[in-house]
């Protein structure tokens, strides 16, 4: 595991200096030519053929219904992140969705309740899905120490995971606390840009199901 922790701290890392060189043309070419989410979506199919093709392994461990709800998850994460491809194809989603795409993150019906906001002493003002979102890392990281039966944790992160699963939580916090010291400059208050975050959640679900199908160690006498 300890490699696998410092793997993702090197990806953390270089996510870190790539939001710091702020306007540079390589960064443009990087963040908006499509390469993170490409990256993204291999990430994805990466742990969902892990995850079947060690279903074995998985099922004798959590059961079949964890490994179904598994599959059904990341699927649909991995059609959401590739959906932006329905743009040119979707000729009626201009009706329904803001980008004219045939996904649900981008439903309009969900515009209103993404922009409201609720105002917190200090840090001013958070917005809904971002609540809805720290709610959910929290959850899938640390609910292994509150749920021990043994099915059940083949939901939430591994133990030692659970600090990197919330990395946008620490990130959200971090860029608020610097931008309120006036260290990041306002109206850019950003530690790592969101598609970055997002590449990092993904690379610790997948050391996450790298540790979950891992083959018990033997011990010959």
């Amino acid at each position: 595991m300890k490699y696998k922790k410092s793997f993702l701290i090197l990806s953390i890392s270089i996510s870190l200096i790539i939001t710091s060189l702020k306007e540079k043309d390589y960064l443009y070419f990087i963040l908006h030519e499509s390469y993170v989410e490409y990256l993204q979506a291999l990430v994805l199919i990466a742990i969902i053929f892990l995850t079947y093709t060690n279903k074995k392994i998985f099922v004798k461990k959590f059961g079949k219904n964890i490994l179904r709800m598994r599959l059904l998850f990341f699927g649909f994460i991995l059609y959401e992140e590739l959906s932006y491809l329905s743009a040119s194809i979707c000729k009626f989603c201009d009706s329904f969705n803001k980008n004219g795409e045939l996904n649900i993150h981008n439903l309009k019906l969900f515009e209103n309740i993404n922009n409201l906001t609720f105002t917190f002493p200090i840090i001013d003002n958070i917005q809904f899905d971002t609540i809805i979102y720290c709610i959910f890392f929290i959850f899938i990281s640390y609910g292994g120490y509150i749920f021990k039966n043994n099915n059940l944790k083949g939901i939430f992160l591994e133990k030692g995971y659970s600090l990197f699963g919330c990395i946008f939580i620490i990130t959200k916090a971090i860029s608020t606390i610097l931008c309120i010291l006036n260290i990041l400059e306002q109206g850019r208050c950003i530690l790592i840009y969101g598609e970055l975050i997002e590449l990092n959640i993904y690379l610790v679900f997948l050391v996450d199901i790298l540790d979950k199908i891992k083959r018990p160690k033997f011990k010959f006498t």
